[in-house]
């Protein structure tokens, strides 16, 4: 926040003093003499809200910097306006009129520039990712500002595009001093609209940056604009914090109400009130600043030329952007200083012109607005931002989940990311620790998630009956916060009337206390450690769900009668360090040491204390203990030494884990899961711990640790590990498969993903937060899903991408060698060329929707008698009428639901699923249940969608599609209903369960799953990793008589099979053929 040249400006003193700018801030101005650092901090402000800082006579900036920040002290918003700058001794503040002061001033400002003979140079590049436009009419004063706000704030390659609409005032002069922009003068003022237009038109950048020239920006505003554009396509507007004068809100992000007035969400608050510092989709951002793909404005005609001269130009557009599949955000890393109505003849006329101007706004977008927009008058809680009928979860933990913390917050954290991956909005509360560091924050959480930081426990209650109906479910972690909530919710009755409590045990805390009173001979009765265990386990009755960290706290619960308990361990991926044994030398200890008496604290010093002295007689003094973590001076000093050395906290330890030979756990007493012993398997290094250790993570028998109890026992494991290579290595390969068997990320975020679904199921009340069609059982979603017919399905979305003919061909060349035979015939003639007898006596279809499959299967006689089974009432309806209508009396069709189907035993030659098992949660299930209904020999055909779950497609498959799909001219991209489909982004899990609850849930485990059932008969990747994504909903606009549109689809195909040949991506599509084998010891179970 400190700018030299501004300074020396404000303060001409000091320049004619010869004094530099920094030293003199830092050492007078912003102790002693009440001067601001730059355009955006005040140093008075700062030190009239914090005596205390005033009092010891330190630097305003630098103590806002170092503590003010981490310790949420509102940042002191410079307001520019000399006159409101009253003596603190003075309890009257000035009357001013903040804009008039404000125009006062720059026009002096203006004038000392134009006097000095100065230029203002901005800064140039030859190609130009962000195209900066500007519209000038006059108000030479404000442009001066805006243009001077940009010499530092730019942070990206941009070019300045300003259109001056014939300025008349002293514009002209200021622009004859202005380095590197390109002007476009008109001879008449075309207002902003076309203005805004004509500069778009001439622009060269990647993206558009619409600013007003009454605005000033604040550094790091572009750069974080940019980046968010560049990290997700679907995103096609960006906007951030409009800041009034006086330091106040304009707005965070607007709101559209169903009557088509609008609101800034915030006017008139702090702008660094917790609330307004999470990212968000919105329903539109002021045009005062708003990043647009230029792509996707050219693609959309621009500024609609309804709203000349201006006014409701912007909430049009950003109401375009949305229909067209593209999102509008706002990001409050992105913020202005807004002058407002500064490009307006007055306030009055401004707002005559949004009147007229919402009237054809609301004839524009008339259904839109009535259906997905609420009425004016609902709070703006529900309003502020996009949740397209997500999850609202609110979390309540002590503190902001910072991993290196330890104590159960790297799970915290991984708990906040999987809600968040799984398409639920999070706030999360901290109690304990109300104030919150935004920047570590977020250098931890999503930006999406809300961070309710500064109310703390008093402001608990309160809170809850501000959001009563806003959530769907409340998880609250450890045991005090239980308390906390429980109390708090007596004073707000109406919150879980409409929530669903999930209580995350994190740990049996009982235990841990019990443990530590017993290790370091502290009085405790084992009757007072009953009563505190059996209170701590009966708290959880409140609760509908409760989370574990272990199987062994999961019995203990369900034991105390909580019905739903389920286990959500740690989800680690596997990621060994490469060194050898003998390249290695020393221990390590990782964990937080902060505190003298937690359970970390009294490990280590038993270990340095106890243990090293027996492991030095074992193998000597050569080896080294590091130990990694946040620590006490006092545990320094009494254990640090030349062999025993305190790294500190440190953010990437693999280089330690790379170092280390042997990772120690001497843990004496504590409680769940400790997940520094399986972080530290998960690099590859083999631990030693306490038996508690060992007990708790149920590692141990398998070789996965050394564990023991007494220090000769521990010193004797260590010394085993430390010297013994190939036990080094066999305990390495056992952890390491340990970790995949207990920690799989997957798992994780299976479970997570699981809760979520649940918590649609139980609701006792419907959240204000949905949409009223948000919550439905998945199965009556599922079967609405599924019983649109094709046709209606192809004219709302389009052509199904493998009904193309030229896809069909390509389909059946990978799995049958022929363009021209199907897959189907294909099995038919492998079956007969293995001796089998045709027709079959019975087959049967595994989702056979509107019946196209068997109808075609009858007309080859494939089967004499052929069932079909689907979940959706109205294919099942349609499956019959066709096959009725046709005669076919072999088709007999079943509405069932899949996971639950039961088919008779041994009585099917042949089981076929048509893109359908990619709808199945429990495939174990499925294949032992399709086993047990196939006769010995029988087949099990599936023609799958194998790729991500969810449809999590990785960057790279999105990353070659949108490049190529970007070659494509635009009526390519055109949807049925004419809009033109923007890039593809990888969609929110949230919105695939909204569509269709059992979308893609296991996908990616389905030929795994499959072949440790059966045995293989044949396989075909069919690809698709590209073209499902890319030809969706467009597919028909390849019309495979036009010999351009096949040599673009033709260009698609090679490049799908080149990056497949080089591994670049996968195939997402599979035909797999599996028969049952012969001997039941060939069955894997």
């Amino acid at each position: 926040f400190f700018d030299g040249a501004w300074y020396l400006t404000a303060y001409p003193d000091v320049a004619a003093a010869g004094a530099d700018a920094a030293e003199h801030y830092a050492l007078f101005g912003g102790r002693f003499e009440d001067r601001d650092p730059g355009p955006w901090f005040s140093t008075r402000t700062y030190l009239q809200d914090n005596p205390d800082v005033a009092q010891r006579e330190l630097n305003a900036l630098a103590h806002y910097e170092t503590h003010g920040r981490h310790e949420n002290r509102a940042f002191p918003m410079r307001c520019l306006v000399p006159a409101l700058a009253h003596a603190p001794e003075d309890p009257t503040p000035v009357e001013v009129d903040v804009k008039q002061a404000f125009r006062e001033r720059s026009q002096q400002e203006l004038t000392a520039f134009l006097d000095s003979g100065r230029h203002l140079v901005l800064p140039t590049v030859e190609t130009p990712r962000v195209s900066i436009v500007i519209v000038l009419h006059n108000q030479a004063e404000l442009t001066f500002k805006c243009l001077e706000s940009l010499v530092d704030a730019l942070d990206a390659p941009c070019e300045i595009v300003l259109v001056d609409n014939a300025s008349s005032d002293r514009t002209l002069e200021l622009l004859t001093r202005v380095e590197g922009v390109r002007l476009l003068p008109q001879s008449e003022n075309l207002h902003f609209l076309r203005a805004a237009n004509i500069g778009a038109a001439q622009a060269r950048g990647e993206h558009l940056l619409f600013l007003n020239n009454d605005a000033q920006l604040k550094p790091g505003s572009v750069s974080a604009a940019l980046a968010l554009l560049d990290e997700r396509a679907r995103v096609g507007a960006v906007g951030g914090k409009v800041v009034l004068l006086d330091g106040r809100l304009q707005e965070a992000g607007s709101i559209i109400w169903s009557d088509g007035s609008c609101l800034g969400h915030g006017r008139g608050r702090d702008p660094g009130e917790a609330e307004f510092q999470f990212r968000r989709e919105v329903d539109y951002c002021s045009g005062a600043f708003l990043m647009v793909r230029r792509s996707l404005f050219v693609a959309l005609e621009g500024l609609d030329p309804a709203y000349v001269p201006a006014y409701y130009e912007e909430t049009d557009l950003c109401m375009r952007i949305r229909l067209a599949g593209h999102s509008v955000v706002y990001d409050p890393r992105v913020e202005i200083l807004h002058y407002e109505f500064g490009s307006s003849d007055t306030e009055q006329t401004a707002t005559s012109l949004m009147e007229a101007h919402r009237e054809v706004f609301v004839a524009r977008h008339a259904q839109v607005l009535a259906a997905e927009h609420r009425p004016q008058g609902t709070r703006s809680l529900e309003a502020r931002q996009r949740s397209g009928g997500q999850a609202c979860i609110l979390v309540i933990d002590d503190r902001v989940p910072v991993p290196s913390l330890g104590s159960g917050f790297p799970r915290a954290r991984e708990l906040v990311h999987s809600l968040h991956e799984g398409g639920a909005f999070v706030s999360h509360y901290p109690v304990a620790c109300p104030a919150v560091d935004f920047d570590e924050a977020y250098s931890v959480l999503p930006r999406e998630v809300e961070i309710v930081a500064g109310l703390g426990i008093t402001g608990l209650s309160q809170f809850l009956r501000e959001r009563a109906g806003f959530y769907h479910a409340v998880i609250v972690s450890r045991p005090h916060n239980m308390d906390r909530f429980l109390l708090a919710c007596r004073e707000a009755p109406a919150f879980l009337a409409t929530t669903t409590l999930v209580y995350d045990a994190e740990a049996i805390f009982a235990t841990r206390e019990a443990l530590r009173d017993e290790v370091l001979g502290m009085a405790s009765s084992p009757e007072d450690r009953e009563v505190e265990l059996t209170r701590e386990l009966h708290m959880a009755e409140a609760a509908h769900c409760v989370l574990t960290v272990s199987d062994a706290d999961a019995r203990r619960f369900r034991g105390a009668g909580c019905q739903d308990v389920r286990v959500l361990g740690h989800g680690i991926a596997a990621q060994p360090t490469p060194r050898a044994h003998a390249e290695r030398r020393n221990l390590l200890f990782v964990g937080r040491l902060a505190e003298d008496g937690s359970p970390n604290a009294d490990s280590v010093r038993w270990f340095v204390c106890e243990v090293m002295p027996r492991l030095d007689q074992r193998i000597g003094d050569g080896y080294l203990l590091d130990i990694v973590g946040s620590h006490s001076e006092g545990l320094v000093s009494a254990l640090g030494s030349q062999r025993v050395t305190f790294h500190g906290r440190i953010e990437d330890i693999r280089d330690f884990y790379d170092r280390a030979r042997v990772f120690v756990a001497p843990t004496r007493f504590s409680a769940g899961i400790p997940i520094k012993v399986q972080e530290a398997a998960a690099h590859g290094l083999p631990v030693v711990a306490s038996e508690l250790v060992a007990g708790q993570l149920g590692w141990g028998a398998s070789g996965e640790l050394l564990s023991a109890r007494s220090a000769d026992a521990f010193a004797e494991a260590c010394a085993r590990l430390y010297l013994d290579e190939t036990l080094w290595n066999q305990t390495r390969q056992a952890a390491l498969s340990a970790v995949a068997r207990d920690c799989a990320p997957g798992a994780f975020q299976g479970v997570v993903q699981a809760v979520l679904n649940d918590v649609f199921k139980v609701l006792p009340g419907q959240p204000a937060g949905a949409s009223p069609a948000s919550a439905p059982t998945d199965l009556a979603r599922t079967a609405e899903a599924w019983s649109v017919s094709p046709v209606q399905r192809q004219e709302i979305q389009g052509m199904n991408w493998m009904a193309h003919p030229r896809v069909i061909a390509r389909l059946n060349h990978k799995a049958t060698g022929d363009e021209g035979k199907d897959v189907y015939i294909h099995l038919k003639e492998t079956l007969v060329g293995l001796g089998w007898r045709l027709p079959l006596a019975r087959v049967a279809s595994l989702g056979c929707g509107f019946g196209a499959l068997e109808r075609g299967f009858a007309s080859i006689q494939m089967a004499t008698h052929i069932d079909g089974y689907d979940i959706a009432d109205g294919a099942i309806a349609g499956a019959r009428a066709a096959a009725a209508a046709q005669g076919l009396d072999s088709l007999h069709y079943h509405v069932a639901d899949l996971e639950r189907l039961e088919l008779p035993e041994a009585s099917y030659d042949l089981i076929f699923g048509f893109q359908s098992v990619h709808h199945i949660t429990d495939l174990d299930r499925l294949c032992r249940m399709v086993r047990r209904a196939l006769r010995p020999g029988g087949v099990f055909h599936l023609h799958e969608y194998v790729g991500p779950d969810r449809f999590q497609w990785t960057d790279a498959q999105l990353s070659h599609m949108n490049d190529f799909l970007l070659t494509l001219p635009e009526r390519y991209h055109r949807l049925p209903n004419g809009v033109v489909r923007g890039p593809r982004e990888r969609p929110l899990a949230a919105d695939v369960i909204a569509c269709d609850p059992t979308e893609a849930v296991r996908s990616s485990q389905i030929v795994a799953t499959v072949e440790r059932y059966f045995r293989v008969l044949a396989r075909h990747d069919l690809g698709g990793a590209l073209l499902h994504i890319g030809l969706s909903d467009i597919a028909q606009n390849f019309d495979p008589d036009n010999p351009v549109d096949m040599a673009h689809l033709n260009r698609f195909f090679a490049l799908e099979d080149r990056l497949m040949a080089e591994g670049v991506i996968g195939s997402d599509f599979m035909v797999l053929t599996v028969v049952k084998p012969e001997e039941p010891g060939a069955m894997a179970a």
